[in-house]
């Protein structure tokens, strides 16, 4: 009877913890200054293969803090049960940042992996990006850079400046003095930065243009 009993526990772990998902960030933390650009691999183990009740990987969700996306690959099938898809952000705020990766299924219910993001100060880049000088994804000319300095009373949404310069992407701004680095004969902004913040557009304006 013990032995029985001990058979049916081991079969009710084995269907409980036996099929999970495993979901790994390599590296496992990333550290960096304010506008650095960092790399990272996520792997995704199905443990359970077919009996898996996620029909698509894009049922696999991200949510990302601090740290903005400027490229990604698909997900690639590696093997029968192995997934990987690597990610390029830019640094884009000062102090803690993460990425999480979770998925919900009827199976299993809900599961998460965080990878933790460390941004320090960057003053160099700041000075650089002031006088219109840093790396850019783009041909645009530096020599018609130009600065457009605007202030934020409360938090606000964007996805055009009051100069008229719209932002490929909309923007969540906290209350602060804020730059924008445009050209003269280019509509968007190239990007927008203080000394705490971020948020670069020339990986768009290389791949869509004007």
């Amino acid at each position: 009877m013990k032995k029985y009993l001990f058979f049916m526990i081991a079969v009710i772990l084995i269907s409980t913890f036996g099929f999970s998902c495993i979901m790994t960030f390599e590296p496992s933390s990333i550290s960096g200054d304010l506008g650095d650009l960092k790399v990272f691999k996520v792997t995704i183990v199905k443990e359970h293969g077919a009996k898996c009740t996620l029909d698509s990987m894009d049922d696999y969700h991200f949510e990302f803090e601090n740290v903005q996306v400027t490229g990604y690959t698909d997900w690639d099938q590696i093997s029968y049960d192995t997934y990987e898809k690597y990610f390029q952000i830019s640094l884009s705020e000062t102090g803690s940042g993460s990425v999480k990766i979770w998925k919900d299924c009827s199976k299993e219910g809900y599961d998460e992996k965080v990878l933790e993001i460390s941004i320090d100060d960057n003053p160099v880049l700041t000075s650089s990006l002031m006088n219109g000088d840093f790396s850019l994804e783009t041909d645009l000319s530096t020599e018609n850079f130009k600065i457009y300095e605007f202030n934020i009373a409360e938090t606000t949404i964007l996805n055009e400046l009051e100069n008229g310069l719209t932002l490929y992407e909309e923007l969540e701004l906290s209350p602060g003095k804020y730059y924008a680095v445009y050209s003269e004969d280019f509509k968007s902004a190239v990007a927008v930065f203080n000394d705490n913040f971020l948020y670069r557009f020339d990986h768009y304006i290389a791949y869509y243009g004007e």
